[in-house]
């Protein structure tokens, strides 16, 4: 089936997944079918009393390299799993270097959930329709995925401040767009490459994750922010000699 959006999938076993898209229609405004699809694509609700499920492991992955993400509602830095990821490590550089993420805009806040980011059209608020569903890799070429499971990183799974590569339902099909884990991003199954985990700032990220949203057609909770908030730049960390 066809579908408007640019969208990740949720597996059978676990309910939830992602989606490169967080445009401004409502879910009344789509198919039947599609509207079943939303549905079953939306974050995991909460459950009172009920606390969030501990990760897997602790996250031993290596940090290779870090980059410093600085946005209109704070800077936080992200070390590189350049051992675990490397070639979507190598693909976030290479853009990077390029400025390719400078002036975007958190496109997706899901609270609780994920942050969204990595689509060069945010920068146009004419094209704000297609906002989530563009993006390209450094060189231009597919980027497959990198999911072994015996890596630290897989093996930790999803955990808070876990930063991962955004994908369509088809492999490799990663570009620009990437995701910061929230609290419940620990349902995700293992299907979206793990390159890196927020080392710094996390408070930034947890604030940006709280933002209010004009509702989407995920829910009410799971949108583009109303308020811009904008990554000024992301360059690699130079330490203070």
């Amino acid at each position: 089936m066809k579908h408007p959006m640019n969208y990740l999938y949720r597996s059978a076993i676990v309910a939830v997944a992602m989606v490169l898209c967080a445009c401004g229609e409502t879910t009344n405004d789509l198919p039947t079918d599609e509207r079943r699809v939303l549905r079953e694509m939306s974050a995991p609700e909460p459950v009172p009393g009920q606390a969030v499920r501990a990760a897997d492991s602790a996250d031993t992955a290596v940090v290779t390299q870090a980059v410093v993400v600085r946005t209109s509602k704070g800077d936080f830095t992200i070390g590189l799993y350049g051992q675990d990821a490397p070639k979507t490590v190598a693909n976030f550089v290479g853009l990077i270097k390029r400025k390719y993420y400078d002036g975007i805009l958190v496109h997706r806040v899901a609270r609780d959930f994920v942050i969204q980011a990595g689509d060069p059209k945010t920068r146009d608020a004419s094209a704000r329709a297609t906002w989530g569903m563009n993006g390209q890799t450094a060189d231009g070429a597919p980027l497959p995925e990198e999911l072994d499971p015996a890596m630290p990183s897989a093996r930790a799974g999803y955990q808070p401040g876990v930063v991962a590569m955004a994908r369509k339902q088809a492999p490799s099909t990663g570009t620009s767009q990437f995701f910061v884990c929230l609290d419940r991003a620990t349902v995700l199954p293992h299907q979206y490459t793990i390159f890196g985990r927020v080392i710094a700032g996390f408070d930034v990220v947890r604030s940006i994750g709280s933002v209010e949203v004009e509702p989407g057609p995920l829910s009410d909770t799971d949108g583009i922010p109303r308020e811009p908030i904008t990554i000024k730049s992301i360059r690699l960390f130079q330490p203070t000699p």
